[in-house]
């Protein structure tokens, strides 16, 4: 086995650095089906951990603000437009679509990156998933759920809080996990707690643990409350797409209540 190569998604640090520290080489790429549909991959001899390589020949690209127009200097985060013959050259008979996301060549990908100074990409998650708290704080969901997913018993995880005072997280528990370590930690916390509830402060002090300032976090970005789903996201029920992203609107509706009551009070 000479390397292994991931794509389709972001790739989480903590999964980085396992496949580091085990000796295999792990190049990640970037790339979107409107773009044929690689864009980036990391360089065998130069894999820089946390990114997503550098561009293919042929390939421009450039991290620009909110107004699509101004471009950033490197390290700092924006919209990643880029332009290059592997990109489409519009959605077939939706010309209306095709005009939002085509401008001069360029296409804007809807994905929030940086550029470090050597010109890898690092992409941060979808602009369209931000979530902009009540005080006006920008937070980048994604971000913060690869980190909650570092936790042995957290299966999956997606951050709320649009328009909201603070953050809140819907968990799906790992239950076989979590089951090899109740009884030990029941026996810690006093026999009189019941299983809910030893299981629901296992998870806050997980978050807790996980998402602080001390990992690198700021403050707003913090989740003090979740709630527990007892059942996992799927493909078939309509919360993943085919390619296992979630469809953060469709997981919205349906949790809408279980939402709401995060931020009661």
């Amino acid at each position: 086995l000479r390397f292994i190569i991931s794509g389709g998604g972001a790739l989480p640090i903590h999964v980085d650095e396992f496949f580091d520290s085990a000796g295999v080489l792990l190049l990640n790429g970037y790339g979107l089906t409107e773009t044929s549909p690689v864009l980036s991959l990391r360089d065998p001899r130069r894999n820089v951990l946390g990114t997503s390589g550098q561009r293919l020949p042929e390939t421009e690209w450039e991290v620009r603000g909110e107004d699509g127009k101004t471009s950033l200097p490197p390290g700092e985060k924006g919209i990643l437009w880029v332009r290059g013959p592997q990109v489409m050259s519009g959605y077939f008979r939706n010309p209306e679509a095709t005009h939002r996301v085509l401008v001069d060549g360029w296409f804007n990908t809807g994905d929030l990156a940086r550029l470090t100074a050597r010109d890898d990409v690092i992409i941060c998650g979808r602009a369209k998933d931000t979530i902009v708290l009540r005080g006006g704080e920008n937070v980048e969901p994604e971000v913060i759920e690869a980190r909650l997913l570092q936790s042995p018993f957290i299966s999956d995880v997606v951050v709320v809080g649009h328009t909201k005072k603070h953050l809140g997280a819907l968990v799906i528990p790992d239950r076989e996990a979590l089951a090899a370590f109740v009884p030990a930690d029941r026996n810690r916390r006093g026999p009189a707690l019941p299983e809910k509830t030893i299981v629901n402060k296992i998870l806050h002090e997980e978050v807790t643990r996980l998402v602080s300032p001390e990992c690198g976090f700021r403050v707003f970005e913090r989740v003090p409350r979740i709630t527990c789903l007892e059942q996992s996201f799927s493909v078939e029920d309509g919360t993943l797409t085919p390619t296992l992203k979630k469809r953060r609107s469709v997981i919205e509706a349906r949790y809408a209540a279980q939402i709401e009551a995060l931020f009661d009070g």
